[in-house]
């Protein structure tokens, strides 16, 4: 494929690669892959222990709350 450019001494004619997508995307694969390997690999368990950590005080939190709602249905006469 050919491309015209114009330059200080005139229009020059150049030729530009033809690229296949496998050049396109081959880049883009290892970068993703680079990203998992160096960066999200060496968090993931403390990250996985952070939502534990997270998933369980959600859990002790709401059974706290519910257990207060229960106690002040019972008290009301409003139980189900």
């Amino acid at each position: 494929m050919l491309y015209f450019c114009s330059h200080n001494t005139g229009t020059v004619a150049a030729n530009i690669l033809d690229m296949n997508t496998q050049e396109i995307i081959t880049p883009v694969a290892k970068f993703i892959e680079w990203t998992f390997e160096t960066v999200l690999v060496p968090i993931s368990s403390g990250f996985n222990w952070v939502v534990i950590a997270l998933g369980l005080g959600g859990i002790a939190f709401w059974l706290r709350l519910q257990k207060k709602y229960t106690a002040k249905a019972k008290q009301s006469g409003n139980i189900m």
